[in-house]
């Protein structure tokens, strides 16, 4: 396989649009080069891998993002989603500042509502869009379309991007990953001109900073535009690249590192002037925050190397690898530890002799590494040990080995009668990732369907147990529901969530003096959560605790009173606050709070027919 022949003068570099594709009439591509146009293939097998994706539901934090998040639903908010978490509300998981993400979902809600097929319409969009762009900038950096093709096209079509996809919260993998691809589209545009590049240039760091506002994982860029300038355009010669740097491409990188440090800096305003709650990582969400440095390597790179093979063979897909799915290696001495040892040596092995002897390999090597290594927590713990969306962008680097490998195996084929049979080969390949995509898209049909299949697929997760019997509460199964919550419960005994969710199970079962047990255990654990000392506030009510009730009312009222100092302009809080005054028959207050929550948002559910309710009551008083 041929590379474009890039230089780093601008005398000797490709102008735009020159002919990237193999000149030789007998080359091993050039049938799939006259009879297929390598666009319409993976736009339609995109397509087909989501065809059965129609008529899903909101799953897990579809709900708290989406159906629930009143803020993104109203327009009135565009400008204000720039300046606040996805979630502005006090929970833990709003504090994520994604807003190029929150947009594309408040502008689903603006056109469509909540239906979740226009949401998945859009994902599987951005999906499609992001398969082209990985074909078109490979075809500008590789004089091989098939090499380009194939990578796309297995891109496209490979399971372990389902979640990414079909889970509608995952757009924020798939959108920072499309404005990525561009801006390394433009990147490699600009490399290849002669003149006027300024513009590519400038749409290169807008880029850039778009995947940073979808997902801060876009940050990586940088890192793929320093790989691509070594091994493509500098030839894997640091001598090469030195003299890049010197011919003036230092002002472009120069140029492109004022994006992150304007994203960091926004970021870092925002998360300072918006409310915190929570602290230190869950166990229960990344159990290598409460683990030793030692320990957290370790269990980390255990990690990078499942994903690595689950890329290559993704027989079992899970929504959850959380406490305690995932086994923690504490000893370098113990025969895993001696086995992750091993492998990272022979992993460094591969990237020095690529380095030399394979560039696409080494580049495969080099992407998976770069853009995998915000997520990896070697380096900054996150909020979760793993999941398959985190794959999204770094699988590329591993589909590309493939699609560079087998288009070299098909360039050392002679026989037309071997040729036909490796293109055989390819396609039956190409139709089982696509069936197993199809049969992966069926497991998030539904609350109920993925909490199935993530108990199967991670038995010992503390949250697959814990969510299969939020998805029994929510139809009522109250029995079934609390047997799962106690399998999760032997797993792991201290989540304020798990517990408050025992507790409304129980009193569902006629048990509330157990349910109030298992509340007051909870706000224990978290005193600063509404929701719970709401549910604790009820359940003391309905035994004639009523100072006890009252008690919990009032701390929930002056948590929210804090929040409205912190952000008056903000519809749930006074939302919230009003339902607290409702809960102390504080009906004229609460009427008041609730006039301003509709003040702020017009359309917010639920305001209008409870103001109705008070009134009446009020005018028979």
């Amino acid at each position: 396989m041929e590379v474009v022949p890039l230089k780093n003068a601008k005398s000797s570099r490709v102008k735009a649009g020159t002919a990237v594709y193999p000149e030789k009439s007998d080359s091993p591509g050039s049938f799939l080069n006259r009879f297929l146009r390598w666009e319409i293939l993976i736009v339609v097998a995109a397509v087909i891998c989501d065809i059965n994706s129609w008529g899903h539901r909101f799953v897990l934090d579809d709900a708290p993002y989406i159906a629930e998040n009143s803020f993104i639903q109203n327009p009135a908010n565009f400008f204000r989603i720039f300046t606040s978490h996805l979630v502005p509300i006090p929970l833990a998981f709003g504090r994520l500042y994604r807003p190029l993400t929150a947009l594309t979902l408040g502008i689903n809600c603006w056109i469509g509502g909540l239906n979740p097929d226009l949401f998945h319409l859009i994902n599987r969009f951005i999906h499609i869009l992001v398969c082209l762009g990985i074909f078109w900038v490979l075809r500008r950096l590789l004089a091989d379309p098939v090499a380009a093709g194939l990578t796309a096209l297995i891109f496209a079509v490979h399971p372990v991007q389902t979640e990414a996809i079909t889970y509608i919260t995952g757009r924020s993998d798939s959108q920072a990953m499309l404005f990525f691809i561009f801006g390394w589209f433009c990147h490699v545009c600009a490399r290849q001109r002669e003149d006027n590049e300024k513009p590519w240039y400038a749409a290169a760091f807008v880029l850039y900073l778009f995947s940073m506002m979808s997902k801060e994982s876009g940050i990586t860029w940088f890192g793929v535009i320093l790989l691509t300038e070594f091994v493509y355009f500098s030839q894997g010669s640091l001598r090469g690249f030195k003299q890049s740097l010197q011919d003036g491409l230092w002002k472009a990188l120069s140029f492109y590192l004022i994006a992150p440090l304007l994203f960091l800096g926004v970021r870092a305003w925002v998360r300072g002037h918006s409310l915190r709650m929570g602290g230190q990582v869950s166990i229960v969400d990344n159990p290598l925050a409460h683990v030793s440095f030692p320990a957290r390597i370790m269990t980390g790179m255990k990690v990078l190397f499942e994903n690595v093979g689950l890329v290559v063979w993704p027989a079992s897909l899970s929504s959850d690898y959380s406490y305690n799915q995932i086994e923690i290696i504490k000893r370098w001495s113990s025969p895993a530890g001696l086995a992750i040892g091993a492998a990272g040596l022979g992993l460094i092995a591969l990237i020095a002799w690529s380095s030399r002897r394979a560039r696409h390999l080494f580049f495969g090597l080099g992407f998976f590494l770069v853009t995998y290594s915000l997520v990896s927590n070697l380096g900054v713990v996150i909020g979760t040990i793993r999941g398959d969306r985190l794959l999204y962008m770094p699988a590329l680097g591993i589909v590309f080995i493939a699609g560079t490998l087998i288009s070299s195996a098909l360039q050392s084929i002679r026989q037309p009668q071997t040729r036909k049979a490796a293109y055989a080969g390819i396609a039956i390949v190409i139709l089982l990732l696509s069936a197993r995509t199809i049969l992966r898209n069926k497991d998030w049909k539904d609350e109920m369907t993925l909490a199935l299949n993530t108990v199967q697929t991670a038995p010992n997760s503390f949250r697959a147990h814990r969510n299969l019997g939020v998805a029994y509460a929510s139809e009522s199964r109250f029995d079934e529901a609390l047997k799962q919550y106690r399998i999760a419960e032997s797993i792991y005994s201290e989540e304020p969530l798990l517990l408050s969710s025992m507790g409304f199970a129980l009193s569902k079962t006629d048990k509330m003096e157990e349910a109030i047990r298992y509340y007051q255990r909870s706000v224990a654990l978290a005193p600063r959560n509404p929701m719970i000392r709401f549910r604790l506030s009820t359940a003391l009510r309905s035994v004639g605790d009523y100072a006890g009730a009252k008690a919990q009312d009032e701390a929930i009222i002056a948590f929210y009173d804090d929040l409205i100092r912190q952000d008056p302009g903000s519809a749930d809080h006074h939302y919230y606050k009003a339902n607290a005054l409702v809960a102390q028959q504080e009906l004229e207050l609460a009427l008041e709070e609730y006039k301003q929550t509709l003040r702020l948002d017009p359309k917010y559910a639920h305001a209008q027919e409870t103001i109705d309710k008070i009134e009446k009551e009020l005018s028979r008083r």
